[in-house]
């Protein structure tokens, strides 16, 4: 028996032609890039022809991606998949029955492929153990993927797929067959251009019954993707540059370093003036950190949550001016991190009397609440507790502290440093509960010591 058109619309249940169409693209404006702006330098152009069917790979096996292991990779998040081919372009054919009647023919319709292919690549970056953040961090409140420094997109430059409906007593059976070319791009963020491509062709075939099975489109998206993951040149452009991490701080050399000089006059909130020559604001990705000089050489505290991943980050002076600040050490569990900036007689904060802060003490916070525009800016609170949580040491505040601030100092009415702002409860029915690690443990979790000397 041969199936009529509405027959084999019935048959396919997964609704495999309309997302075989989707994966052809879905109608964008035009001028539309793939992982990065237009501007960006290193996008692939548009093809002008037609696309021409490149050699498949000799056999269907499916390449085993490239586990990146406990280290993890470089910040990454899977944004976009695109077709580039030519509009009208055919790219296959729908037919049914044992004679092999074709009922449509399929053709490509350049734009934004099928939003489930974005899921699927994030999916599989998971997977091989990428470091590609959820997308909100319950604590802080922020929107991991903006974080992200580096941007994977998917060219698809060229599709060939065909279906064949076989009708049966209970259930159809779908077979697809095909082949998917992807031109893939790793955009920086920071460098604002396209640093690595590599293309992948992978040949595809499946068959599954009516009522369930693997949906062609996001199986053979899914499979040229896993392509991509196991290409040795890829694994290692994504390897991270991870500065020297502390585990056991007793293996790793004390850095000694020369603190900043207190200035017995200085007084908040009539000092701020000295206060933010100290304050440093970082730029890893699209949002903001904040951190602080502790020495006239260079040395400065974060949060290890911002600089995670990283060997370098852009750090913004008071005065404008921009350095590219080494990341030295970071310990995780502590969340706390040492960076260094290029260079000598920076000024520096000092720090406060050891010992606990007085509860209902006054502090200040300076921190960037999301926008450049808005960077070092100060709030003031109290000494709300002195908390061990976990087995750690932290100092809770009622000073606002805003999405950008983490890394930033909470500061006593001397204008000296008292901790590192990590982390705060965020909620509709939660407000002053910020936590910033003491200085003391910041710096004995990271082997560093304030020498005079020095």
């Amino acid at each position: 028996m041969i199936l009529s058109p509405p027959m084999l619309k019935s048959a396919i249940s997964i609704s495999s032609l309309a997302l075989i169409l989707s994966l052809a693209g879905c109608a964008t404006a035009p001028g539309d890039n793939l992982a990065a702006p237009p501007t960006a330098a290193g996008a692939a152009a548009r093809p002008n022809q037609p696309a021409v069917l490149p050699p498949p790979p000799p056999f269907y096996a499916e390449a085993t991606p490239i586990d990146m292991g406990q280290n993890g990779s470089k910040p990454v998040s899977f944004e976009r998949a695109i077709v580039t081919m030519e509009a009208g372009t055919p790219i296959g054919k729908v037919t049914g029955g044992w004679l092999h009647v074709t009922f449509r023919s399929l053709r490509a319709n350049p734009g934004d492929a099928d939003k489930a292919c974005v899921q699927v690549g994030r999916e599989e970056l998971r997977k091989a153990h990428y470091s590609t953040p959820d997308a909100s961090n319950a604590l802080f409140g922020e929107h991991q993927m903006e974080k992200i420094r580096y941007q994977l997109g998917a060219d698809i430059t060229f599709l060939q797929m065909d279906l064949h409906v076989q009708p049966g007593w209970i259930k159809a059976t779908l077979t697809s067959k095909g082949t998917i070319s992807v031109t893939w791009q790793v955009f920086d963020t920071r460098a604002d251009k396209v640093v690595f491509t590599l293309k992948t062709t992978t040949s595809y075939q499946d068959q599954s019954t009516s009522d369930g099975g693997v949906n062609p489109e996001l199986g053979m998206f899914r499979k040229a993707f896993r392509e991509l993951l196991a290409q040795k040149e890829f694994a290692a452009f994504m390897s991270p540059d991870s500065p020297e991490p502390v585990g056991n701080v007793g293996k790793l050399p004390v850095i000694k370093v020369a603190p900043g000089t207190a200035v017995p006059s200085l007084a908040l909130p009539d000092g701020f003036g000295q206060v933010l020559d100290s304050f440093i604001t970082l730029e890893p990705g699209q949002v903001l950190g904040s951190a602080f000089l502790i020495s006239p050489d260079g040395y400065a505290l974060t949060a290890a949550h911002v600089v995670s991943g990283l060997k370098t980050v852009p750090a913004r002076l008071h005065s404008g001016i921009v350095l590219d600040a080494e990341v030295v050490r970071i310990n995780d569990e502590s969340d706390v991190a040492l960076i260094k900036l290029p260079g000598s007689s920076f000024k520096a904060l000092a720090p406060a009397a050891p010992g606990e802060p007085p509860i209902g003490s006054d502090v200040f916070v300076v921190g960037n609440p999301r926008m450049k525009e808005l960077n070092a800016s100060v709030s003031k609170g109290v000494v709300s507790g002195n908390r061990l949580i976990s087995g750690h040491k932290y100092l809770q505040t009622d000073a606002a502290a805003n999405p950008g601030s983490s890394g930033g100092p909470v500061l006593d009415r001397k204008g000296t440093i008292l901790g590192v702002i990590s982390w705060k409860f965020a909620g509709a029915e939660l407000q002053g509960l910020a936590f910033a690690v003491p200085l003391g443990d910041a710096l004995s979790s990271l082997n560093v010591e304030l020498n005079p000397a020095q």
